[in-house]
């Protein structure tokens, strides 16, 4: 995960919410700026910013700045959206183990993906049963964004969206 030991706990809406304003923002913004333009506090700006970082679609130094793949996310229709969405997912754990093993078995029970989840993801090894559950929500919501999987929550078991 190089510099997130783990998943920041944002949103799909979040990361869009934040990409879409600093865009409006000449696509390169500090902090405090990108805060006040989404009129949230700038402690709250930390994870959105955080997930949008580890998908690869802003970079942060000093400032908060737009990658090509963030202009290109954003100069696209919603259905392109989510193919580059989840081209960029894929190359991310536990994204990718989870992707692979539902290539392999075409369904797994929700057990077993956190099992999974928590082989990929250190920081995932020590999380209490209520941030599991929270952050497993996230997983599933960048996840069916992307069309990765998709979860059935009568069964509780993962299935496969798409092929590579």
């Amino acid at each position: 995960m190089s510099k997130h030991e783990s998943l920041p706990n944002a949103k799909v809406g979040q990361i869009i919410r934040l990409v879409e304003t600093l865009d409006v923002l000449g696509g390169i913004s500090d902090m405090e700026g990108l805060a006040i333009a989404l009129e949230i506090k700038r402690s709250s700006l930390h994870n959105p910013l955080n997930a949008a970082e580890l998908i690869g679609i802003v970079i942060t130094n000093e400032n908060v700045k737009l990658t090509e793949k963030g202009l290109e996310f954003l100069g696209s229709e919603k259905k392109s959206r989510k193919d580059i969405f989840y081209k960029l997912l894929i190359e991310i754990e536990p994204f990718t183990t989870l992707h692979r093993a539902l290539e392999k078995k075409k369904n797994i029970e929700k057990a077993t993906a956190i099992n999974l989840v928590k082989s990929k993801v250190e920081a995932a090894r020590s999380w209490k049963e209520s941030t599991t559950e929270e952050m497993w929500g996230v997983i599933v919501n960048w996840a069916e964004y992307a069309d990765l999987f998709k979860l059935d929550r009568k069964t509780n078991t993962l299935h496969i969206s798409r092929d590579l």
